[in-house]
């Protein structure tokens, strides 16, 4: 589907800002829950649980370089602090 293309192509370019899924949906001229369900039809997850994976593994390859320290590989994924980056990485590897 060609809008959930767009739409992954517009997270991999701001999973780094402090993004919300409303904020997605709008610039899609779409209704958040309209957006969520027609997201999840063809990707198969919420277009939250999408921009978190791209969000945690963007992270995760940061933090394999060793440059920077967890509060600024937060900053730079789009989370706004470290505490809210290591919770969403231990969810995510949980599941």
């Amino acid at each position: 589907d060609e809008f959930v293309n767009d739409v992954i192509g517009f997270i991999h370019e701001n999973y780094n800002m402090e993004i919300t899924i409303s904020e997605i949906a709008a610039k899609f001229h779409m209704e958040q829950n309209s957006f969520i369900r027609r997201f999840k039809k063809f990707a198969n997850v919420t277009p939250y649980q999408y921009l978190k994976k791209v969000r945690v593994n963007m992270a995760l390859a940061l933090m394999k370089g060793d440059k920077y320290d967890l509060h600024e590989i937060a900053r730079k994924v789009g989370y706004s602090d470290a505490s809210a980056l290591s919770h969403a990485i231990k969810k995510c590897i949980k599941n």
